[in-house]
């Protein structure tokens, strides 16, 4: 995420690997091995070597804690375009192995609770709401590794032991981008932000906020306690189903759209953005 990595370029690159891991578990994957593939601007810029070096130690300190090694990589260097240079952007990819019957999906069935597994903060820099605002600055999300690690691994263990029915690691968007995704196959849902675990009380930043070491899943009720034990910040947000997605604040509605609508945006967004041919 190369806007993180801007703004803390130590944090984005942990977050690029604490990303990956949550990718991984989320499909009932143990994480196995990393690949990285670097590309920064001219080093002979102080700035762009301080972001590289900051970058590499973010790297290493993520690995190690989550016990991984990188089998490969590459470094591109003199990235620039009329001396513009880019923004530093680490690209991290895993390496996990899973059985096929502990993969849950990544969409919602009917009649489902909805969790929320991880903490929320005050993190909207770099985030693809102040993008889309032209907002610069603010703060990048930080990764807590000892939580990043926690959570990973009780989701490892959801999976495993069949207790959610669908998962779905929450990164560029936030949280209400996470559940729109999860929507995009035609269930719907009502979901209650304000019960969202946070350190903050502003709706935006709850639900745009891009913090780390967090999850959506989606589970019967019957395990509901078995998932509380799992997880230091854990909540129960709504339910799954209906055709429309909506995000209530204190019972209040926010916002409410046809899954329809949302999904025909959704597919949308390459031929807007250019990406097809």
């Amino acid at each position: 995420n190369p806007n993180h990595s801007y703004l803390n370029p130590y944090h984005g690159a942990m977050g690029a690997v604490a990303e990956t891991v949550r990718n991984l578990v989320s499909v009932g994957a143990e994480p196995l091995a990393l690949v990285d593939n670097l590309n920064f601007a001219s080093p002979e810029k102080p700035e762009v070597y301080w972001g590289f070096a900051e970058t590499v130690k973010g790297l290493a300190d993520a690995a190690k804690a989550f016990g991984l090694a990188y089998v490969s990589g590459n470094v591109s260097f003199y990235n620039e375009v009329a001396e513009r240079p880019i923004k530093p952007t680490p690209v991290v990819a895993g390496l996990g192995k899973t059985r096929l019957e502990n993969i849950p999906k990544g969409h919602f069935e009917d009649d489902l609770l909805i969790g929320v597994v991880g903490l929320t903060e005050s993190e909207l820099g770099g985030s693809e709401l102040f993008v889309s605002l032209g907002i610069e600055g603010g703060f990048a999300p930080r990764v807590n590794l000892e939580e990043e690690k926690a959570n990973a691994k009780g989701i490892l263990r959801a999976t495993q032991e069949g207790l959610v029915r669908a998962v779905h690691d929450v990164s560029r968007g936030g949280i209400a981008v996470a559940l729109t995704e999860m929507a995009l196959n035609g269930v719907g849902f009502i979901a209650e932000l304000s019960k969202v675990p946070s350190r903050t009380s502003n709706p935006l930043e709850v639900a745009f906020s891009e913090s780390h070491g967090r999850y959506i899943v989606a589970f019967p009720e019957e395990s509901l306690a078995k998932l509380k034990a799992l997880f230091r910040h854990f909540a129960v947000i709504g339910r799954t189903g209906g055709g429309n997605a909506v995000f209530l604040w204190n019972g209040e509605e926010l916002l409410k759209k046809p899954v329809s609508e949302l999904k025909a945006v959704h597919e949308s967004l390459p031929r807007l953005l250019g990406e097809e041919e």
